[in-house]
């Protein structure tokens, strides 16, 4: 009997002392953390990889068909205006030139014999009261002069190769590409060398199909690489107009982008991988902290403070930034929210601000 009084008893304590806690818990206010509610942008950023080029690129041709004398230019040579890339050998067109000048002259041998031929047949005719006119054929001596006219534009063309014997720099830069060899006979237009101006720079990267209608010409952009250590500013100028396969061997497809880079250093050089970071900023919105946003089940909630209570408020939310989140419905500037939910928090519960 004794037993049962002192069970029931310590009931009757653990009973009271229950109820005291939670009459406690009632009464005391919990200390929370909030802000003030206001409008602001999250900032997506899009990522797109590609690689250095110049904006100003010249392929530079063999100007003559021969034989290359003289080439001294390798692949990552710095050039100027004017300098010469190779010369050519000019040794066939000075022979070709000096049997042309004999023909000449064998012309207009041939052309004066004619002539003195022709002038002894006309003299003796007259003599015997023969028009001299009928004489000479005025036709064969045009043919003369034509022949005449044919070496010297010959010789003339022969003479303008040699002059232009070097093919030249047309800009200052770098040799990015060397297709011919010294040594080598080549063909009139054959491409020979490629000289890009490194001090104007652009990044050709890929954008993919979900990203390319965030972004428009003229948008400002971040350049990085491996490669160099410093970013470097630049804006969007060319968007292809159609989506094409980024590489053979895979089925993504994605928009060429240019991004022109405004102030290039001697860090970089046309080739190098480089990754262009584009900031898309989104019309302002009701923004919170992440921590202040609680799910239950299919319903997105918040905690405001009114009259020293925690106030349960459902809200819509749209994107964030892995800090910040939207609220699209549900809030507007000057709500003050909770912005660290504790697990015991719920509505009606006192709380305090830290």
């Amino acid at each position: 009997m004794r037993k049962k009084w002192i069970i029931a008893i310590i009931i009757v304590i653990c009973t009271i002392v229950f109820i005291l806690i939670n009459v406690s818990k009632m009464n005391k206010s919990e200390s929370v953390e909030s802000i003030d509610v206001q409008e602001g942008v999250i900032r997506e950023t899009i990522y797109a990889s590609g690689k250095l080029s110049s904006t100003v690129e010249t392929a530079h041709y063999i100007p003559q068909n021969g034989l290359i004398k003289q080439m001294d230019i390798h692949q990552g040579d710095k050039v100027v205006v004017g300098q010469s890339l190779l010369l050519m050998d000019t040794k066939a067109w000075e022979a070709q030139i000096l049997l042309e000048e004999n023909n000449k002259q064998m012309i207009i041998i041939e052309r004066d014999l004619f002539r003195k031929q022709k002038l002894a047949a006309a003299k003796e005719q007259l003599q015997q009261g023969v028009n001299a006119q009928t004489i000479i054929d005025s036709e064969e001596l045009e043919l003369y002069e034509l022949r005449l006219k044919q070496a010297e534009l010959s010789i003339a063309t022969l003479r303008e190769n040699i002059t232009l014997n070097s093919l030249d720099s047309t800009l200052d830069g770098v040799v990015t590409e060397v297709h011919v060899n010294k040594g080598q006979t080549v063909s009139q237009g054959t491409p020979a060398i490629t000289v890009v101006d490194s001090r104007l720079l652009r990044v050709k990267a890929y954008l993919n199909e979900l990203d390319i209608g965030k972004v428009s010409l003229g948008m400002e952009a971040t350049i990085t690489g491996d490669a160099f250590a410093d970013s470097y500013s630049g804006k969007v100028s060319y968007l292809a107009p159609a989506a094409v396969p980024i590489d053979a061997a895979s089925r993504d497809v994605g928009v060429e982008l240019w991004v022109d880079l405004a102030s290039p250093d001697d860090q970089l050089r046309p080739g190098y991988n480089a990754t262009v970071e584009i900031a898309i900023s989104q019309k302002p919105s009701i923004l919170i902290p992440l921590s202040a946003i609680r799910h239950t089940g299919a319903k997105t909630i918040v905690f405001m403070i009114e009259d020293g209570l925690a106030i349960e408020r459902e809200v819509t939310t749209g994107d964030d930034d892995g800090e910040s989140i939207e609220i699209h419905t549900g809030l507007q500037a000057g709500d003050r929210v909770i912005t660290k939910l504790l697990n015991d928090i719920a509505a009606g519960n006192k709380v305090k601000e830290q």
